[in-house]
């Protein structure tokens, strides 16, 4: 079965992902962040991006692109569905913290910030392969605060 098989190769790469950001959303002290929602992204984000230094990882980023463009898959239904639990639980931090959105609009932003997350780390990617990448934290906070003014933005 094909869609079995995918999900394996996903799941097997995202488990050591998760795990690492599991790890980073535990250490971080979100009250006395200057910019917790930045902080709480790039913990996020930190795991996938530092994986595209290795061959393995950039094909990794790619093939995450390729399965959140497939409609099979709805990527946030899949993380959730397998256990991760450290995009629900960011998700949960964010939302306590951007309560000026109606919980439809963050919960329709997450879903696309994940997708655009994926692109971000799938073209960190290409950049270290054509060795014009921006050091790694610096790529990572950059991302961050991308995803971080999309999320909070105003309603107009």
């Amino acid at each position: 079965n094909l869609e079995a098989l995918i999900k394996e190769v996903f799941t097997q790469r995202y488990n050591q992902i998760e795990q690492s950001r599991l790890a980073r959303i535990a250490q971080l002290d979100v009250q006395a962040a200057a910019h917790p929602v930045v902080e709480l992204l790039t913990a996020g984000l930190g795991p996938l991006f530092e994986a595209c230094l290795e061959e393995d990882g950039r094909l990794y980023a790619r093939f995450c692109v390729q399965l959140a463009a497939d409609p099979r898959f709805e990527m946030q239904d899949l993380i959730e569905d397998l256990g991760m639990t450290s995009i629900p639980s960011l998700r949960t931090q964010i939302a306590a913290i951007l309560t000026h959105l109606p919980d439809h609009v963050l919960q329709m932003r997450f879903r696309q910030a994940l997708s655009i997350s994926l692109m971000q780390s799938s073209q960190f990617a290409e950049r270290v392969e054509a060795k014009t990448a921006d050091p790694v934290a610096q790529a990572i906070r950059e991302a961050a605060v991308t995803l971080a003014g999309y999320l909070s933005a105003e309603r107009v």
